[in-house]
Order: structure tokens, then C-alpha cells, then sequence
């Protein structure tokens, strides 16, 4: 159980720390900016490009926690540079469901656990309706208008 909640764990910061990377580049790009659009403040702050390719190879060289993890997402990224293989939707093991259950029924708080299981929640669009929800509520009390956001 240990070993699957760190796994679950460190998943979600490989993830996180890709995807920011990923976005590096964003004060490079054109952003409105308007009311319902926070501003990039700084945007000379964000004009990076990186190669998910090369940085997958140096963590996984050169990271003080070694990780075989890393050491997959750099295969994985030397297979298939933009992931185009790999759907970004996934299922949650019984395992790991399981552990979440134990967590709840013995009253024990894991939040990164359990932000991690909902994160696969949201990757097979289970918020998506939660989020229409949240769009019409901000209509009718403030007339705000959601723009799509492109991806």
C-alpha cells in the first residue's frame, strides 16, 4: 500500500513538473488580457523552450532521487517526443482506488493521494459538466462570459 501511494504520489509530480515545462514558453505567446484573464506579469520571465526529449534524459541522469519512473518517461519521450501516442485520459487501478477507500474509512487524511486519484478523474472529463456548472453560475451573478481556452 506504501509503495502504490508513492507511486501515485510521485506520478503526479512527474506530470506537474512536464507540464510546466512544457509551458515555459508562455510569455512568448499572445495572451488577452482582459477582466476574466489573469496577466502574465512578468512575461520576459517565461520565454522558454524546452525539449520534454532532453530534460526526460537529464532528470533522469541527474536527479538526486533516483527514479525509474523518470527513467521511463525519458524512454518515453525518445519513442514518441510529443507523446502522441499516449492518450491523456486514464483509469484508476483497483489498487489504487483501494487505498484511497482505506484512507477514508480508518479517517486518515491524504490529500496528495486523494488530489492525485481526482486528477484521473478530470483527465477522462468527469468535471467537465462541474465546470459548465461553475461557467453558467458566474453568468447569471456577474455576467462573466468564459472564453474556450484553446486546447
Amino acid at each position: 500500500m506504501i509503495h502504490n501511494g508513492h507511486r501515485i504520489w510521485l506520478d503526479g509530480r512527474v506530470r506537474e513538473g512536464f507540464n510546466i515545462l512544457k509551458h515555459a514558453n508562455v510569455g512568448k505567446q499572445h495572451r488577452e488580457t482582459d477582466a476574466e484573464t489573469t496577466p502574465l506579469r512578468v512575461p520576459e520571465h517565461y520565454q522558454y523552450e524546452f525539449q520534454s526529449r532532453r530534460c526526460g534524459g537529464s532528470l533522469a541522469s541527474r536527479s538526486v532521487v533516483a527514479s525509474w519512473l523518470l527513467d521511463l518517461t525519458a524512454i518515453s519521450f525518445l519513442e514518441q517526443p510529443t507523446l502522441e501516442r499516449s492518450p491523456a485520459e486514464f483509469r484508476i487501478p483497483e489498487k489504487d482506488a483501494g487505498q484511497f477507500s482505506a484512507a477514508i474509512e480508518s479517517t486518515t487524511p491524504a490529500p496528495v493521494l486523494s488530489a492525485s486519484l481526482y486528477q484521473r478523474f478530470t483527465s477522462r472529463g468527469e468535471d467537465d459538466f462541474a465546470g459548465k456548472i461553475l461557467s453558467a453560475m458566474r453568468f447569471q451573478f456577474g455576467g462573466h462570459v468564459e472564453k474556450k481556452s484553446g486546447h
